[in-house]
């Protein structure tokens, strides 16, 4: 009797890993297309130099990794990679200076904060649409 018992628990226990199995890869998907439509999103919207120079606005990748070793999650992180400095500079306030002193200050650009917001909303709705 108690062997019968015992497969019946193992059959549960398989449709529940296969049922996690299945979701993860689904939540991983998820993260990885948003992260791709963010940083298109942010090539999109980046300021552009006076010259025409699009390095900053096509410096933006995608890097996808497991989120720890004890989880099986992905963790996606859009980052510029020409120009990693430079978001800083353009997102924030700061002093403008040339060899004379101070000049003022510029302007944020808040290019990223937008494409931040896009991608959680973006990532939100698919959760709760796929899931």
């Amino acid at each position: 009797m108690k062997v019968a018992h015992k497969s019946v628990q193992d059959q549960i226990h398989k449709i529940l890993c296969d049922y996690v199995d299945e979701e993860e890869e689904k939540i991983d998907k998820i993260t990885k297309d948003v992260a791709k439509a963010t940083a298109k999103k942010l090539r999109e919207t980046s300021p552009k130099s006076d010259r025409g120079s699009k390095h900053y606005a096509n410096g933006w990748r995608v890097k996808s990794q497991r989120a720890t070793k004890i989880t099986r999650t992905i963790m996606s992180v859009v980052y510029n990679a020409t120009k990693p400095g430079l978001t800083h500079l353009l997102s924030e306030p700061h002093d403008i200076r040339n060899q004379y002193g101070e000049y003022g200050r510029s302007k944020p650009d808040p290019h990223i904060a937008k494409a931040e917001e896009y991608g959680n909303e973006m990532y939100l709705k698919r959760l709760e649409r796929e899931l």
